[in-house]
């Protein structure tokens, strides 16, 4: 049996899946009392997971999976990716407080296009024209949805342009960091 249909495999597909659906539904959910307040919850997620990370790191060390030479890494490259990974869940909650729960997802897609950007300025990736074209009909879409906000009952009409905006920079500072996680 190939391993790809194993029942293990479909099993944590489908926890993935779900887990993601949750994710970004309690994200918005945890934005709606909170509306005031991102940058303290942007704060309260980005050190509940340091927390959870150094405890995975801690137990890994102790399991005798990750060894001394692994940790004597230098540690700047990790602190530029946690730093631009900060202030993409900062800019992120806080243009996520004011957009409409739909409108998150659509402009999240922005990541795929500072993906590319990035990697071609920084590491000196090559895309083939499909992969260019497929950027520019997810870049046309994201246009889409935020110009679409300009007349009244669209998906963003009574929300000021600098929150989508902020979206789409919060991305950025992701894609950044999932660069230089490579």
């Amino acid at each position: 049996m190939p391993m790809s249909s194993s029942p293990a495999v479909v099993v944590a597909s489908a926890a993935v899946v779900a887990l993601a659906v949750a994710n970004r539904v309690l994200y918005k959910l945890a934005l709606v009392p909170l509306k005031s307040y991102p940058f303290f919850l942007a704060q309260l997620t980005t050190f509940g997971y340091v927390g959870v990370y150094f405890s995975i790191l801690y137990v890994r060390y102790r399991a005798g999976v990750v060894t001394r030479d692994m940790l004597a890494l230098p540690k700047i490259r990790f602190a530029v990716i946690g730093l631009l990974e900060a202030l993409g869940v900062a800019a992120g909650m806080s243009a996520g407080a004011m957009l409409p729960g739909p409108a998150i997802p659509i402009l999240s897609q922005s990541f795929l296009v500072w993906q590319l950007i990035f990697s071609v300025l920084l590491l000196g990736k090559t895309y083939s024209l499909r992969q260019i074209i497929g950027c520019l009909l997810v870049t046309s879409g994201v246009i889409l949805a935020v110009a679409s906000g300009a007349n009244d009952g669209h998906l963003l009409s009574g929300v000021k342009l600098i929150w989508p905006l902020l979206m789409v920079i919060s991305s950025a500072f992701q894609a950044g960091a999932s660069i230089l996680k490579v």
